[in-house]
C-alpha cells in the first residue's frame, strides 16, 4: 500500500515538475546547494570578523566620545554640609 502510494506521488510529482527535456529543475537545486555551502565556508565567517571589529570600534567610540565629551558628568564629587 504505501510503496504504491509513494509510486503515485513520484509519477505526480515528476509530471507537475517536467519541463520540455523531462527534467525537473536538478541542475537548479543543486547550483542553489553548492551557492548556499560555499557561501557559508566564505561569507559567514568574515561576517563574524567584520561584526566583531565594528562592535569594538562602537564600544571605543561610546566611551571615548559619547560618555566624555557629549554627556560628560557635571555631578559634584563630594558635597559639603555647613554644621
Amino acid at each position: 500500500m504505501n510503496l504504491e502510494r509513494i509510486q503515485r506521488i513520484s509519477v505526480w510529482l515528476r509530471v507537475k515538475m517536467a519541463d520540455e527535456r523531462g527534467e525537473y529543475g536538478m541542475g537548479t537545486v543543486i547550483s542553489i546547494a553548492i551557492g548556499l555551502i560555499v557561501t557559508s565556508f566564505i561569507i559567514l565567517p568574515e561576517l563574524r570578523n567584520f561584526s566583531t571589529t565594528i562592535m569594538d570600534k562602537m564600544d571605543t567610540w561610546w566611551a571615548n566620545t559619547v560618555v566624555k565629551d557629549i554627556f560628560p558628568t557635571t555631578i559634584p564629587t563630594t558635597v559639603t554640609t555647613t554644621p
